[in-house]
């Protein structure tokens, strides 16, 4: 794996110093490379910047790459990129320079998003319908965004409402073939358990005026089938219907001023059968928000943002039992409210220049009635925040430095510093670095909520401390017309990070599972603490290449290595996957035809651990996706994912554990068809 990275390494900066103009001589304005299909960026500073002015190691998941990929949720996108990400039934992991688990912040268009269980969020109820990009920010951004800001930053930016009427209809549908475990003897043929209609999705988006009104208009629609294992047993992936819909409207009233808001709504159940005996789990989630924000320009140089939002997300959990016929409705219920006052000013009068500051002030409620009725909880808080940032920008460098002060009623007063900069050596390779201090207050689960499944029960701790990390990044990057090269190494000490740990019985010292002298309750399940760990170390690098060459083809590497270690107990960590490579080889013709086709080849290679252990199984994924545009409103996607059928997330029978990493299946085709007035 060794001489895997450093061949990587040694080819993207190998292509970067061969590239046409890496060594010439350039003038005052030419240090700024060409990336104009990457477009703008706004996360990582709050302010509208072009992706290679920013000191902000940023990542734009674009519109084009999401239509191509197929996908259909925030879910699919993620784990078809470069980031490390996994799943189950409880949502999403994603993980960025080895701190996930509630420490990425989620938001839509700058917007805290509600709906952490057991601090992941259902990346499947966030719907693509009108998502122009996604924007992936890698560090500390506690600084602009408070707590959970601790590891990076996921931005899902919506289209805004335009003039023109658009309209945009598509409807895909997925095929599964049989799953097969290879550590079974059971072996089935592909068309044993095909399944021809997995899932299917319908989306239509459409904008339209009314006077002076602009708006746009969403409306999503899935429904997918039972996936099953090979005798049947367990449903891998579940019956499923989901349905949304969101309306956004803009006006201006006077010049310089501009007027929008929105609302949407999403439901979503899922049913699973857990058990041979039929058995069946289902879950409820609902999603609603509405917004309205103002956005004044009193001159060219300053201005104004203020937005009002109220998100909300509910989960239920409803159980059947085949033996006794028996559903249990509704008591298993979940929920979290968020209420967000947030009010910005942007200065740049200056020359050189770009003040920013801010207020926040914002309500948050979570509720949780355990299934067994074994009892209930309630906690709601509230913060305050003021936030100012200094930009100052050289026609080769850009520096930023800037403060959070929070007050939360989780832990109180908090001050979070960051500095930031990057600087052109030659045009087109620069230097991009930054340092901050991240923090996450304890969360809801991390408190109150107390587990109990068939494995083991976690006991609560109301009296954790919040967490906080002091990280750092450093990385070069190059970009010219045809070839992008980047390298980042992160370094992250993080100091009381919230920690789950078995309890010897005898000796009260956290120890694993396995050793046989673990706490157990009345039932003799194990139980599971949290507490703060006094210090842990994380620390790695991210690279990734692209070159385009002959003016239609394109191949692109990349690689997420991250190395975990506990400080306190001198151990290393295992909670997420250690290495990822991926590499991708395609076709486009959009120069060279009105009806361009876009198909390419792409590769995974994921290590989940390194400790030698049965989960220490590197997966080789393979997937092929294929576009082309027929006349000039209709487009066909087909696509092929896991080719090589690989099962990154396994059942071992020995104690009945799901183990691994990812998610369960094989091979799954997509064909679908868009049109687009």
């Amino acid at each position: 794996m060794k001489k895997v990275r450093k061949g990587l390494l040694s080819l993207v900066f190998t292509l970067a110093l061969l590239s046409p103009g890496a060594g010439e001589e350039a003038g005052e304005g030419d240090y700024l490379p060409l990336q104009e299909d990457q477009g703008l960026t706004i996360t990582g500073t709050r302010t509208e910047k072009r992706l290679e002015d920013t000191a902000q190691l940023t990542e734009i998941i674009t519109k084009e790459e999401i239509a191509a990929s197929g996908a259909v949720s925030v879910h699919d996108v993620l784990s078809q990129y470069g980031i490390l990400f996994a799943s189950n039934g409880m949502g999403d992991y994603v993980s960025l320079q080895g701190l996930g688990e509630g420490r990425i912040l989620y938001l839509v268009n700058g917007r805290r998003l509600a709906g952490r269980i057991a601090q992941r969020l259902n990346g499947e109820t966030l719907p693509l319908g009108n998502i122009e990009r996604i924007e992936i920010v890698r560090g500390p951004q506690s600084a602009l965004y408070g707590s959970e800001g601790i590891g990076g930053v996921i931005n899902i930016i919506t289209k805004e409402p335009q003039e023109a009427f658009s309209l945009k209809v598509s409807l895909k549908n997925s095929f599964q073939f049989a799953y097969d475990d290879p550590d079974t003897p059971a072996s089935p043929q592909p068309f044993d358990g095909f399944n021809p209609l997995r899932a299917q999705s319908a989306l239509v988006n459409t904008n339209f005026k009314l006077g002076p009104l602009l708006n746009t208009l969403t409306l999503t629609g899935m429904r997918g089938s039972f996936y099953y294992n090979e005798d049947a047993s367990r449903s891998i992936l579940p019956l499923q219907y989901q349905g949304s819909a969101g309306l956004e409207t803009a006006f201006s009233p006077r010049p310089g001023l501009t007027l929008g808001l929105g609302g949407s709504f999403m439901g979503m159940q899922s049913e699973e059968r857990t058990s041979a005996l039929g058995d069946i789990t289902r879950y409820r989630h609902s999603r609603a928000d509405a917004h309205i924000q103002a956005d004044l320009s009193l001159t060219d140089t300053a201005q104004f943002r203020i937005s009002l939002y109220d998100n909300f997300y509910q989960r239920d959990k409803d159980g059947y039992t085949a033996q006794d016929a028996l559903w249990q409705s509704g008591e298993n219920h979940e929920n979290e409210h968020i209420l967000s006052l947030e009010a910005q000013g942007v200065w740049s009068a200056f020359t050189h220049w770009t003040l920013l500051g801010g207020l926040e002030a914002a309500y948050n409620s979570m509720d949780k009635y355990n299934f067994d009725n074994a009892g209930s909880s309630h906690v709601w808080l509230d913060r305050e925040a003021v936030f100012l940032q200094a930009e100052r920008s050289g026609a080769r460098y850009t520096l930023i430095g800037g403060v959070r002060l929070e007050r939360n009623a989780q832990f109180g007063l908090f001050a979070a510093p960051k500095i930031a900069g990057m600087y052109y050596v030659l045009p087109g390779l620069r230097m991009v670095g930054g340092f901050g201090l991240g923090y996450r207050a304890p969360s809801f689960s991390d408190l109150y909520q107390t587990t109990d499944s068939s494995r083991y029960v976690i006991y609560p701790n109301a009296a954790m401390k919040p967490e906080y990390a002091l990280s750092g990044n450093a990385g070069l990057e190059f970009a010219s017309p045809a070839f992008f090269a980047q390298v980042n190494y992160f370094y992250s000490e993080l100091f009381d990070e919230i920690h789950y740990f078995y309890r010897d019985e005898q000796t009260g010292e956290p120890v694993s599972v396995n050793n046989g002298q673990v706490e157990k309750n009345n039932e003799g399940k194990p139980i599971r603490f949290r507490d703060n760990l006094a210090r842990s170390r994380r620390f790695g690098f991210d690279a990734e290449g692209r070159l385009r060459f002959a003016a239609y083809f394109f191949v692109s590497a990349g690689e997420r290595f991250v190395f975990a270690y506990n400080l306190s107990d001198d151990e290393v960590l295992h909670d997420t996957p250690a290495n990822t490579l991926t590499f991708k080889a395609g076709f486009t013709s959009e120069k060279l035809s009105e009806n361009p086709l876009y198909t390419y080849l792409g590769a995974r290679f994921i290590t989940p651990l390194e400790d030698g252990s049965e989960q220490d199984r590197p997966q080789l994924i393979l997937d092929y996706f294929f576009n082309l545009r027929l006349a000039s409103h209709w487009t066909i996607h087909a696509s092929i994912t896991n080719i090589t059928g690989a099962v990154l997330y396994y059942y071992r029978s020995e104690g009945n554990k799901w183990t691994g990493h990812g998610e369960k299946v094989g091979q799954t085709v997509q064909l679908g068809v868009s049109f687009e007035w």
